[in-house]
Order: C-alpha cells, then structure tokens, then sequence
C-alpha cells in the first residue's frame, strides 16, 4: 500500500486521474457525426507525411528538458494545458 502512495504507481494516479477529466470535457463519438468512408482513408503519402511528422514530435518531447527531469509531471502539466486550453479559462 506505501508503494502505491510513494512509488511509481502513486504517479499513475495522478495520470490516470488527468485521462479521467479529459474524457470527461471531450464529446462523445456520436455527438461528433458520422464522417463518410472516403473522407476516413489516407493515402500512402499522407500516411508516410504524417509518420515523419508524428515521429519529429515524439523526438523534440522525447528531448525537451522538463520531459527528462520528471516525464508524469510534463504530460500532467501538458493535459491541465490542453484542457484548459479548451474550456477557455485562464489561470
């Protein structure tokens, strides 16, 4: 039970408490309509262009120096961002 509280799984709690909220500010599936086939497929270089992009990315988070020094924080502090970002509301 300590481990929980004071080792890597009591950081988890706070991730896992994070993805709870965002889910609950995001719409549902079915209140965002239903796309069309054709619009859902990619082509082989929009696959290939996006990869290299999605791949640049992970690699400058992967860097960046508040990733290194304490990952769980960075993307806890990146989803209070995003969220708060889409509310709109300020600190």
């Amino acid at each position: 039970d300590a481990v929980k509280q004071e080792g890597t799984l009591g950081d988890l709690e706070t991730l896992a408490a994070s993805l709870q909220a965002a889910q609950a500010h995001s719409p549902s599936p079915a209140s965002k309509g239903r796309r069309d086939a054709r619009s859902m497929k990619m082509t082989k270089n929009n696959r290939r262009r996006m990869l290299i992009n999605e791949t640049a990315q992970l690699q400058a988070v992967l860097q960046h120096p508040s990733f290194k020094a304490n990952p769980l924080a960075t993307i806890h502090q990146h989803l209070e961002n995003a969220m708060r970002s889409d509310t709109g509301t300020a600190q």
